[in-house]
C-alpha cells in the first residue's frame, strides 16, 4: 500500500529542526530514564515538532517516537518511527555527531527515511524503488569485496551487559581483518554513513525501531543488504539485532557472527 506524501516539504520539516538542535541551552537541559539512558529538551523540541507537523498533514498515520509511550501504536497499520535525536549522549558531551531519524512504514514495507545531520548539514533520505540520497545527491554502498576493503562500524547497546564480553571479541576478530573500525555513537548516522559507502559495514545488538527503520531502507536503496544475525529480513517496528553492509562485506560478517553466537534475539 503506497501512501501519498509530500516528500520535499517532509525533508524541509525536518532540516528545520537545525534551529531546535544547536541550541546550546535546551542540550544542557538533561534527565536520566535509565543507565547510559538521557533525555535532553532537544530531543523533547525535536518531537514534538515533529509530530506536530506530520499529525497536522497526515493525521490518518500513526506517530510511535522514542520519547513517548507506544502502547496505543498498532503495529499492522501505516505508522511514522521517530527518534528525534539519535546520539543524545554525544550531544550531552558536545560530541557533535547527533541525528534525527524519522521513517515511514506503510503497513506492508518501509516506503520512506530520512536522516539528517545537523552540525554538517547532511540530508540523507531514500523513497523505496527510487533510490537513496546525500542533500539530493544519489549515493550507493561501497563495492567492497570483504572486509579487508572496508572501514567498519559497531555500536555498544549500553543496556545489553550479559553478552558484550563476547560482543567484543566479535569486534576483535573484525579489526584484526579490516582496514579499521569506527564506534561513533549514533545507529542512524552509522547506517546513513554506511549507505554512502564512508563504511563497509555495521552491527549493533537489540536496537530499537526508531533507531534503525530510517537507516534500513537507506541501506537496501543504496545496494547494501541489511538483516538480523540470524539473515532474516528486519521487522521494521520491533527491536532487533542489526548487521549491514556491501553484499560481500554482510556476508562475511554473517559467518563471523553464527562463530562467536553474539545474538540477543
Amino acid at each position: 500500500m503506497q501512501l501519498s506524501i509530500d516528500y520535499q516539504e517532509l525533508l524541509l520539516a525536518v532540516r528545520n529542526t537545525r534551529e531546535i538542535i544547536l541550541n546550546k541551552e535546551r542540550q544542557k537541559q538533561i534527565k536520566t530514564k535509565g543507565v547510559g539512558d538521557f533525555v535532553t529538551q532537544v530531543d523533547l523540541a525535536v518531537q514534538t515538532y515533529l509530530k506536530d507537523f506530520l499529525e497536522e498533514r497526515y493525521p490518518e498515520i500513526q506517530f510511535m517516537g522514542e520519547e513517548k509511550d507506544n502502547g496505543d501504536v498498532d503495529r499492522q497499520k501505516p505508522m511514522w518511527l521517530l527518534d528525534p535525536i539519535d546520539g543524545t549522549s554525544n550531544l550531552i558531551f558536545g560530541l557533535q555527531h547527533s541525528g534525527v531519524s524519522l521513517a515511514l512504514y506503510n503497513g506492508e514495507d518501509l516506503q520512506f527515511g530520512v536522516i539528517y545531520d545537523p552540525f554538517k548539514d547532511e540530508l540523507f533520505h531514500a523513497i523505496r524503488g527510487e533510490g537513496s540520497y546525500l542533500n539530493g545527491e544519489s549515493i550507493w554502498v561501497q563495492q567492497a569485496d570483504g572486509l579487508q576493503d572496508c572501514l567498519f562500524y559497531y555500536g555498544t547497546n549500553p543496556y545489553i551487559r550479559k553478552s558484550k564480553r563476547r560482543f567484543m571479541e566479535l569486534i576483535g576478530e573484525v579489526t584484526s581483518r579490516c582496514v579499521d573500525i569506527r564506534r561513533m555513537g549514533s545507529a542512524a548516522l552509522d547506517l546513513a554513513h554506511v549507505a554512502c559507502g564512508r563504511g563497509g559495514g555495521y552491527i549493533e545488538q537489540d536496537l530499537k525501531p526508531w533507531d534503525i527503520a530510517a537507516g534500513i531502507i537507506l541501506v537496501e536503496e543504496a545496494g547494501g543488504i541489511i538483516t538480523d544475525f540470524h539473515g532474516n529480513r528486519i521487522d521494521p517496528t520491533g527491536k532487533s539485532d542489526t548487521l549491514c553492509g556491501a553484499p560481500a562485506v554482510h556476508e562475511e560478517m554473517l559467518e563471523l557472527v553464527a562463530a562467536y553466537d553474539v545474538a540477543t534475539r
